[in-house]
């Protein structure tokens, strides 16, 4: 369980959530009193921007966690176009196809047409995870029903072994579980580190299941 321990912030109009223990008081700062020095001039282009963070400049931090598993604290915020080349990056990673259910990499065309429709679907949530300020993992929710949602995860190879992929996903599922939403996740048999990770994140394996032409593990949650 992660544990509330600071404030809320304003909630946004999709990407509402709220800051758990683990914020640092230099992040504190930042996400509190906003933006300041280079990250002024971004501002106006991010008018729901809520804190400035090195490298990335302004953006809406929606929640800065430490959750099991993890060795250092991780920043959660909302999907921008400004993510749009690091999930392409993660889309053609090999080793993360090797785990996906779509085994064909997009071409940069195919990614940038889904990159809009994700940013304007209202039934997809999505977060960036940052692990010592740098974008490290990306987390999905498709709202399939009134009372359901799928769950998709990508950890970029450089920062896997670090519990930023449990930690987003404990994120995402609490993001879930606060609107009453059953959260499943299809994993391939032999990916055992996402089943690992679904398991500590309080998943409960279904079954297997079939996804197009994959067999899959099916976990659920709430």
């Amino acid at each position: 369980m992660l544990e509330l321990v600071l404030f809320q912030f304003v909630a946004g109009k999709r990407h509402d959530a709220v800051v758990f223990g683990g914020l640092t008081e230099g992040a504190e700062e930042r996400t509190s009193k906003g933006a300041r020095g280079p990250c002024d001039e971004n501002r106006g282009h991010h008018p729901s921007a809520l804190g400035c963070l090195p490298h990335i400049g302004a953006v809406r931090i929606v929640c800065v966690m430490h959750a099991p598993s993890a060795t250092a604290p991780v920043i959660v915020h909302a999907v921008t176009p400004a993510d749009a080349e690091f999930l392409y990056q993660l889309a053609i990673d090999p080793t993360v196809r090797a785990q996906s259910l779509t085994a064909e990499p997009p071409t940069r065309l195919e990614h940038a047409g889904w990159f809009l429709d994700f940013l304007h679907d209202s039934t997809k949530f999505g977060w960036v995870v940052l692990y010592q300020h740098e974008k490290a993992a990306f987390v999905r929710l498709d709202h399939l029903s009134p009372l359901g949602a799928k769950i998709h995860v990508a950890v970029h190879r450089d920062y896997r072994g670090k519990g930023v992929g449990t930690a987003a996903v404990y994120f995402a599922t609490l993001y879930a579980t606060n609107r009453d939403w059953m959260v499943l996740a299809s994993v391939k048999p032999d990916n055992w580190a996402s089943r690992k990770m679904f398991t500590t994140c309080g998943y409960v394996e279904v079954g297997p299941g079939r996804e197009g032409e994959e067999d899959v593990i099916v976990y659920a949650h709430g």
